[in-house]
């Protein structure tokens, strides 16, 4: 029997979903630890976007406000020095500012940012961005400011379904009344002892 190849390399231990196939697709650039973990290790390359459905059009919509700063700043390479600069780090030459080399070169991080993780943690949503080579902080700001601005909007979507939600009691999950699960198996227990 021929072995399943998987689209993302995370597939093999944590298994996707065709939702999640297509949102890491669509923003490659932004999402590409998932698919070369290991150029870029981290918890995104292992284990992929690890938040509920219900969250993935905030994430989108971080993502493409993200994605569209990496193609810009993609663009700096047109930039003599830049691309001069970029050379060197690549040929292990160190910065000389006799030449005009920016400083740049020994920056240990990606040429431009990364998501590096996508999670739930307790009843929050996270993601993490890890800085880039080639962004100036104007630039990673409005990165982090999509991210956080999703992460907002999550504490009153339902992780699930991504209707209107709120936390539980123990701030370990934000779910609408219909995917709350303690609110199901009261539920049911009621109906049951009515019987």
């Amino acid at each position: 029997m021929k072995a399943k190849k998987h689209q993302f390399p995370f597939e093999a231990v944590a298994p996707t979903t065709p939702e999640q196939r297509s949102l890491l697709n669509r923003y490659p650039l932004f999402f590409r630890a998932a698919r070369y973990p290991g150029t870029h290790p981290c918890n995104l390359g292992i284990w992929g976007i690890a938040c509920g459905p219900g969250w993935y059009p905030l994430v989108e919509q971080a993502a493409t406000v993200i994605e569209n700063e990496l193609r810009q700043c993609l663009r700096q390479l047109t930039i003599a020095d830049t691309l001069t600069s970029v050379e060197r780090r690549m040929q292990n030459i160190p910065a000389s500012e006799a030449l005009g080399d920016l400083g740049w070169e020994t920056h240990p991080d990606a040429l431009i940012p990364f998501c590096a993780e996508i999670s739930k943690r307790k009843d929050e949503l996270y993601i993490h961005i890890t800085a880039g080579y080639l962004e100036d902080s104007t630039v990673l700001s409005r990165m982090r400011l999509a991210a956080v601005t999703a992460q907002g909007l999550a504490k009153s979507v339902c992780e699930l379904c991504g209707a209107s939600g709120r936390s539980n009691f123990f701030n370990e999950y934000v779910y609408c009344a219909k995917c709350d699960p303690v609110k199901i198996s009261s539920l049911n227990s009621r109906t049951q002892t009515r019987t």
